[in-house]
This record gives structure tokens, sequence and C-alpha cells, in this order.
């Protein structure tokens, strides 16, 4: 390999991937770029994943990494960049691609932009055998303009589209070892802990329109969550934590390796409670509560065609028995019921018309109809969703229609709520670095700014 350090190297974590790797290192080698290094570490492969890398070291530029034991992908991607050299990284996941001509467009815009410590891009999501289109996916903020990383987490966290995934950045190599940012080995979801930590260090975070990088969503792979989600988990797994007696003193408890897992433990333990105390216990705190859901049916439920219907709950137990049957926790959160009692959000039902009895997706919407959150089982969300998407439309159009009708207006999006519950997260260890909110929690500048706003 060429003594010059090239501009930029593309990390490559392989893993049982041998049905996918090849069109992800031809991807890269098409390129026909040559200031730059592929970089592939192999965490100790059982298939011929590592076979399939090898054969690629006969280009100069391709350097093969084969770990003597499998400790993870965190773990891996660690390894990649201490053993890369370029003055810029990326992370490809083995089973994606890129397209042609993409990294002399990156070289073109760290050039024009004079080195911006991240180049943030968007993403092509494509499934794994079905005719579903391409879905292209990026940042909310205004396209091709710079940032410094606390203004870019303010502006994307108020629109609620924060993407976790390492893989959509292209980040300064010396940027990423000075600051000693490397991946948590361990645990799950290690996006969400690393983006944010990576975002509030950066001097300058730059976002571009162009769209490159097709990320494959197959049925085994492990999806990374927006990192709102993964706060909203979070947030929801300490409340419950605290109720069940955990010590959140404990970093065990705290900051818990498997928190999907430990939050689930959590809701079970949670609905061990019998249903009827815990809805006389959650009646006698908000005594209107049910009287809400009453005043509020006629506006949400009022809407159905021959799939679909949208159910409000008539009394406490009925949301209770819905988190029980979907292992979710709006069940056992109060601060669902205290949302509903204060109408800044309210919980109804997605049913399907031929199963109007089973449960289907729980939904939290804003009073004008938004949904801010929808689950199924354990928190998940599915294509079954995307399916029902259209009739949700229409509810949300005929919702807007009947608060007209009655003469009101449509209340606000509670954002304010939204954003301050989920930036809570970073309350204890994020403070602004620089500008007029130097020495400031983000938090706090978050919750100022949406009440401005409001």
């Amino acid at each position: 390999m060429d003594e010059k350090k090239p501009l930029i190297s593309i990390i490559v974590p392989v893993y049982n991937v041998e049905k996918y790797l090849d069109k992800c290192l031809e991807s890269l080698l098409n390129q026909h770029y040559s200031d730059m290094e592929i970089v592939v570490v192999d965490d100790k492969s059982t298939d011929g994943s590592l076979n399939i890398a090898k054969k690629y070291e006969k280009h100069t530029n391709v350097k093969v990494v084969a770990k003597e034991k499998n400790s993870g992908l965190s773990d891996t991607r660690n390894v990649g960049i201490k053993e890369s050299c370029g003055q810029y990284i990326m992370f490809l996941d083995s089973d994606d691609y890129v397209e042609n001509g993409c990294i002399a467009k990156i070289q073109g815009i760290i050039e024009k932009e004079n080195a911006p410590d991240i180049i943030y891009f968007g993403y092509y999501e494509e499934y794994e055998s079905t005719d579903k289109q391409l879905i292209k996916y990026g940042y909310v903020s205004a396209k091709n303009r710079s940032f410094t990383g606390e203004k870019f987490a303010l502006e994307e966290l108020k629109q609620r589209n924060l993407y976790a995934a390492a893989c959509f950045g292209v980040y300064k190599r010396a940027f990423i070892v000075e600051n000693q940012l490397y991946f948590e080995s361990g645990i799950l979801h290690e996006d969400e802990l690393w983006t944010p930590q990576v975002i509030l260090r950066a001097n300058k975070v730059y976002t571009s329109d162009y769209v490159f990088y097709h990320y494959l969503r197959r049925m085994e792979k492990e999806s990374g969550l927006p990192v709102e989600k993964i706060l909203t988990i979070w947030r929801d797994y300490l409340s419950m934590a605290k109720k069940i007696g955990e010590n959140l003193k404990d970093s065990i408890v705290y900051r818990p390796r498997e928190l999907e897992r430990r939050h689930d433990e959590a809701v079970i333990a949670l609905q061990e409670i019998d249903t009827k105390q815990r809805a006389e216990e959650l009646r006698e705190k908000f005594p209107n509560l049910e009287k809400v859901c009453r005043e509020i049916t006629p506006i949400y439920q009022s809407l159905k065609d021959e799939k679909y219907a949208v159910l409000v709950p008539q009394k406490i137990e009925d949301i209770i028995k819905e988190g029980k049957a979907l292992h979710h926790c709006v069940g056992t959160q109060e601060c669902y019921f205290d949302r509903i009692s204060r109408k800044t959000s309210y919980i109804v039902f997605l049913r399907r018309q031929e199963e109007l009895e089973k449960e289907f997706y729980t939904m939290e919407i804003e009073p004008d109809g938004n949904i801010v959150q929808k689950s199924k089982d354990y928190n998940r969300t599915g294509e079954d969703y995307e399916e029902a998407e259209p009739f949700l439309k229409k509810w949300k159009k005929n919702v807007l229609k009947k608060i007209r009708n009655q003469e009101k207006d449509p209340t606000k999006t509670q954002v304010t709520l939204w954003t301050a519950e989920l930036s809570a997260a970073y309350k204890d260890h994020v403070v602004m670095k620089g500008g007029k909110y130097q020495g400031q929690y983000l938090s706090d500048v978050l919750k100022a700014e949406q009440e401005a706003a409001a």
C-alpha cells in the first residue's frame, strides 16, 4: 500500500455475510478512485466471509484484518479505526453498498467545505426479497449547510429526525482518535450511544443532500433505532426501574448493556401488579382521565374503512390491558396517563377490522391527530404499519375537520413536551461548549427554544 496517507478509509466490519460481501466490496472497487483504502475486519466469521474478503487482497488498497475471536460490531469497528490511516473514515456495513462515483463526490465536498469534522448524507433503504421500492431518507435541516455540533443536534432533535447510524456519515479520523470516540464494546445499538457523543464534540458538521448509501433491511439484520427511540426506551426503563425498587445509582442499572431486554423485564415486573388495583390507583390520581377519553371519542373514533379502525379507550383498564397484551410500557408508565389528563397527548388503538378485539398497534397522538409514537408488541414497528398509513392519513384529515367543525383551533403540537423529555437523557453529561449557550445543559436550551416557539 502507498505510504502516502489516503484521503479516506472505508471500514467494512464483516461477520457471516458471504451472501452479500462481494456486492459490498465491488461497489467500493468500482469507484475507480485511487486516494482511498478499504479496511475489511472479519469478526471471526463461521461461514465463507473471510475467504471472500481475502480474494480482494490482490488489490493494493484493500487490507483484510482477521480477528482471533468474535467480539461484536463495536469492537470490530474500533479495530478498523485503529488499522486505518486515511484522513477521513467511513463505515460501510458488509451487507450494504454504495453508488459509483460517491468517493470522488465526497472528496469534492471535503475540499469545498474546508474539511468539516463530520459530513452527513442521506441514504436509501431497500428491502430484501420484496418488490418494495427504495425509500429515501435524509436530514431535514437546511441542506448543504454547516452547523456546530450542538446546533446540528438542536435542529434535528426539534424535528425528531436525528439518525443514529454511524454509516450515514464521513468523519475526520484525527477528530475521532484525538477525542477517543470509540464504540463501546459489549452493547447492542452501539450507534445510539456513539452518535450523540460524536456530534456534540464536533466543531463543524456539514449536511449534504447527496445520497449514495444503500441500506439493506433484511429479516435477520439487527437494524439500528433512531436515537429518539432509544432515548425514549431508556427514559421509560429508568422510570419503571425506580418503581420496582432498582437502585438507579448503580451504573449497571442506570446504563444497562441490554437496554431493550431490561426494559421488557421491567414492563413484565410492573404488569404483575393486579390490573384492578392499578386502575384504581390511577383513577384516584387522574380523576378526569376517563371523562377526557369519552369527550374525545367522537373526534378520534369517527373514521373507519374496510381494513382499519382507530379506537379510543374508555377505561383506564383498557390502556393497562393494551400494554400487557403488546408487552410495552403504555399501561405501566404514568406519564401517558398524565398527558391524557392534561390533554397534551392521547392514547388510541389502531385495529384491523377483521380482528377489532385483538391488539394491533398502540399510538400516542397529539390533539391534532399527529402520531408521535406507534408500537406493536415489544415496542416494534413493522411493514404492517406502513400498509395502514394511507388510512391513517385520511383519519388525521378527518380529525382536523372534526376540530374545525367544533370551531376550535387545533391544539399546537406538543413538541416542547416531547423534546424536553427526550433531551432529559442528555442532561447529566451534555453541556454546550460554545456560543451564547456556553456552559448550559443541552436539555435546558432545547426546552427554552421549544417554549419560545410554542
